[in-house]
């Protein structure tokens, strides 16, 4: 199947996902992938304007074509190798206090860099589906779950999303009580809400250094993952050190008891007595 235009074509490579209303394909033009979303007569109405308006303004360059097809609209996005994406690592116990913060913060980073709009970013940070491209620098999938709310979106809702992904990120930091002061942050943000992802990521600093420098001092701070996994290779080498000294014991038992017991081939007793008893009236 090819998407096309009168200036671009695009040749569907496979199904990413399909919605109510939609479905979501990979893409190739050229030899250069892209995400096409493809919305029926029951979304195009609504969304049409919505990313006509975003391509007009030329501000989010990850946006690069909008079409109508087929009596639907086609919604052509850009498609980027992922090295580590939130999703990807919520509740992960390998990561390092140190790590976590600094996803938290390229999270926020890719959302300035590319400059997302808000409508679309909702939808990133409510599926994790943002942190970092292979190349390193902080990005975005754009495989959308509910891009018919695009149009909905508010800042304050992008802020709720990005909360709930930090409690998930640092469920067991708050369980130890050593994270509030990232919701406390989380809940000064939504009531007062700023104004871009720039001004959010520049708030998000200063608390960013503030636990780093707390844990730092309390020495709370994990080691890293090769730190981890040395650690986990010594506990392994521990129990397999026991478990091979239980062998050699039962191996040890094992021949006291068939040097006692067995002549030979012959089966019989190895000593008819052991030594010599005298008893005293």
């Amino acid at each position: 199947m090819v998407l096309e235009n009168s200036s671009n074509q695009y040749r569907v490579v496979r199904l990413l996902r399909k919605g109510e209303g939609f479905q979501s394909y990979l893409c190739r033009k050229g030899e250069k992938d892209w995400i096409a979303l493809w919305f029926d007569t029951s979304l195009t109405q609504r969304l049409f304007p919505y990313f006509l308006t975003l391509r007009e303004e030329q501000t989010f360059e990850e946006l690069e074509d909008v079409f109508s097809w087929k009596e639907g609209l086609v919604v052509i996005l850009a498609c980027t190798s992922m090295d580590q994406m939130l999703k990807d690592v919520w509740q992960d116990e390998d990561l390092s206090w140190k790590e976590k913060l600094q996803l938290a913060e390229n999270v926020l980073t890719a959302l300035c860099v590319r400059e997302v709009p808000v409508g679309i970013a909702g939808d990133l940070l409510e599926q994790g589906n943002i942190g970092m491209c292979v190349d390193g620098v902080p990005g975005c999938f754009y495989d959308l779950k509910n891009p018919a709310a695009a149009a909905k979106w508010t800042m304050e809702d992008c802020i709720g999303f990005w909360r709930q992904g930090m409690e998930r990120l640092f469920e067991k930091e708050l369980r130890q009580g050593q994270a509030q002061e990232l919701l406390d942050f989380c809940e000064r943000q939504q009531r007062h809400p700023p104004k871009s992802f720039l001004e959010f990521y520049q708030r998000f600093l200063p608390v960013k250094q503030s636990l780093e420098e707390r844990l730092r001092r309390k020495g709370l701070e994990v080691g890293s993952r090769s730190v981890q996994l040395w650690k986990r290779i010594k506990k392994k080498v521990a129990l397999l050190r026991k478990i091979l000294m239980v062998l050699v014991l039962l191996g040890v038992v094992l021949v006291l008891f068939t040097t006692i017991f067995q002549s030979g081939k012959t089966g019989a007793p190895a000593f008819q007595n052991i030594g010599t008893v005298t008893l005293k009236s």
